[in-house]
């Protein structure tokens, strides 16, 4: 759950007897040698395996054990992000088996001299630091990163390394790398079930990843809830599993906020239990305001800034999210066919700034621009060889971009502290998804049709904000709409975990308290005054990194005129809260040694 080793192949080896272990090193691993069965000797992130939990080597080695299950069968069973990692010493091989969906992202690095792979990036470049090859960091992937606001436009922060695809798994022989599809879900359409079939495999797969987590021993069972939808149809399945009294509900912000507002009322309306305990237990903060932006960045290797952090206590508390929601709506197309025009589609998709049509007017530079264009291109080709429908050419790019590189790696990059997991991650969910029309995923028809199998009630009752589109009360008929029982001033029933956190009193303020003209912004913004200030703050140093940095040496990956735009503007919308953000901590992590 905690560490993934780098396993290393050097150069052919002059060694008469070849085996596995005279062919590879396995660093941040002990692996016990001569053993007459497969052996697990890492798991990294927590997740389903055939039917049954597993976030650590001991549960790992029991499904092993006990599997009838082949290597690719059973890899393709995976729900979660993870990666079992195995030495099959009859066989002569090591098995990475890597979650379908390829959420636990597994890098691979190769030249003459080597060959490594792990499913996290920092221990890879560590472990070819110990043979003398050191990786040299790419800005391509960190301006396209700021770019998007998320990754997988570019496969790695670093160099000459690259991602396994995703529905792959890695099987490492005496010669070579061998990546092995998963077959059973070469078509993630499922051709042959119909919608009404695939809604109740997916409901079933759903139920089932829920009863197989909440098996996980910890002294906190914790269920993200908002006043969305996708942490809904969480609650939808808790509830038709019978589960929900073994979790407390989570929200963060403030108490006036809508999200807290619905997710209490929701807590009420169900007789749940909530907490103001997130699962995570920050232990202390960083020393400098340069940590603070850039500690989250560095802890996935540059891959994402994210809620991952160094200053966290190792813990295994359970926690559900609800990531996998956006698989069965439209993620990326907003109803909006897909002709061919990629460069048309992105500026959609990511915005103006991002991939204008005018070179002067993107963030990015020209050859950072092309290889966005080109990556984006294969992402769509890739669903196309998997059997996505045209309505569903786009969802693409997203399954194997963005929800890999954003809430994949945000769930494993937390898999130290806590034990995080989706339990909407199925195959069954996403064919549900690529099954509906535009027209019905941009209504979201996949989520609410799933909401309704699990407690019709739910989609009755307020969300955050109007989700329930005309299209949808068309096809499917009126939503007869309720209000909520309680009264949103009554507090649920709230369950308080002694954990070590620091005291809120002692947490140091890296930003002056925010100015009348910060909160005129903020409110302007809808977004919280805080966030404005933070921003003055990462303006005056960005126009500081630059200045001592040189535009020049950053002018391959990033447009001059927009970066300086960038740090001297006032923000007009939320996107230039973060994009300052994200460059400030991008380049304060390509920058440091």
């Amino acid at each position: 759950m905690y560490n993934a080793p780098c396993v290393l192949k050097l150069k052919a080896s002059s060694v008469h007897e070849r085996s596995i272990f005279n062919q590879y090193r396995i660093l941040n691993s002990s692996v016990r040698l001569g053993a007459s069965r497969p052996i697990v000797f890492a798991v990294h992130g927590v997740g389903v395996v055939d039917g049954k939990w597993v976030s650590n080597i001991g549960e790992a080695q029991r499904v092993i054990d006990e599997t009838e299950l082949d290597y690719e069968s059973l890899g393709a069973s995976i729900k979660g992000s993870i990666t079992v990692y195995i030495v099959d010493v009859p066989s002569q091989k090591i098995i990475l088996l890597c979650d379908p969906f390829g959420s636990s992202i597994v890098y691979v690095y190769e030249s003459d001299a080597c060959k490594a792979v792990s499913s996290d990036l920092a221990s890879l470049r560590d472990g070819l630091s110990t043979v003398g090859i050191h990786l040299e960091k790419d800005l391509t992937y960190a301006a396209l990163y700021v770019a998007t606001n998320t990754g997988g436009l570019a496969q790695s922060s670093y160099m000459n390394v690259r991602s396994i695809e995703p529905f792959r798994y890695l099987s490492l022989d005496v010669d070579e790398f061998h990546e092995v599809e998963y077959k059973s879900l070469d078509n993630l359409s499922f051709p042959s079930y119909s919608y009404d079939e695939l809604l109740d495999k997916a409901a079933n797969d759903v139920i089932q990843n829920i009863e197989a987590a909440s098996t996980h021993n910890s002294r906190a069972k914790i269920s993200q809830l908002t006043g969305g939808a996708d942490s809904r149809l969480v609650l939808g399945a808790l509830l038709a599993s019978g589960k929900e009294t073994e979790f407390n509900f989570y929200c963060s912000g403030n108490i006036n906020e809508p999200d807290k507002i619905i997710s209490r009322q929701l807590s009420n309306q169900f007789d749940l239990s909530m907490t103001d305990y997130s699962g995570l237990n920050p232990m202390g903060q960083p020393d400098t305001f340069e940590d603070f932006i850039s500690q989250p960045f560095d802890t996935t290797a540059g891959i994402l800034s994210g809620p991952a952090h160094p200053m966290l206590e190792f813990g295994d508390e359970l926690v559900f999210s609800g990531g996998y929601g956006e698989f069965l709506r439209s993620a990326f197309d907003k109803g909006q066919r897909y002709d061919g025009d990629v460069a048309t589609a992105m500026k959609r998709i990511y915005g103006n700034t991002a991939f204008s049509e005018f070179p002067s007017r993107r963030l990015i530079s020209e050859p950072a621009y092309e290889f966005a264009i080109n990556r984006f291109s294969n992402l769509i080709s890739f669903g196309i060889t998997r059997g996505l429908p045209e309505d569903s050419r786009l969802d693409a790019a997203y399954i194997v971009g963005r929800n890999r590189y954003f809430v994949g790696e945000t769930t494993r990059s937390l898999s130290p502290f806590v034990a995080r997991f989706d339990p909407l991650y199925s195959p069954y969910v996403l064919a549900l998804g690529l099954k509906a029309s535009l027209e019905e995923k941009a209504s979201a028809f996949p989520l609410f049709d799933l909401m309704n199998r699990f407690e019709p009630t739910l989609m009755k009752l307020p969300f955050d904000s109007p989700r329930i589109k005309p299209y949808y009360e068309e096809m499917r008929g009126p939503v007869s709409r309720v209000d909520f029982t309680y009264d949103p001033s009554i507090e649920p029933r709230m369950v308080i975990y002694k954990h070590n956190h620091r005291s809120r009193k002692t947490m140091k303020s890296y930003f002056q308290k925010p100015s009348s003209s910060d909160i005129a912004i903020a409110n302007d913004l809808h977004t919280a005054p805080r966030l404005v200030a933070q921003n003055a703050e990462v303006q005056k140093r960005l126009r500081v990194l630059v200045s001592d940095t040189g535009m020049e040496s950053i002018s391959k990956y990033f447009n001059p005129l927009i970066v300086n735009l960038i740090i001297n503007r006032k923000p007009t919308h939320r996107v230039h809260l973060r994009q300052s953000s994200n460059l400030y901590a991008a380049l304060l992590w390509y920058l440091r040694s």
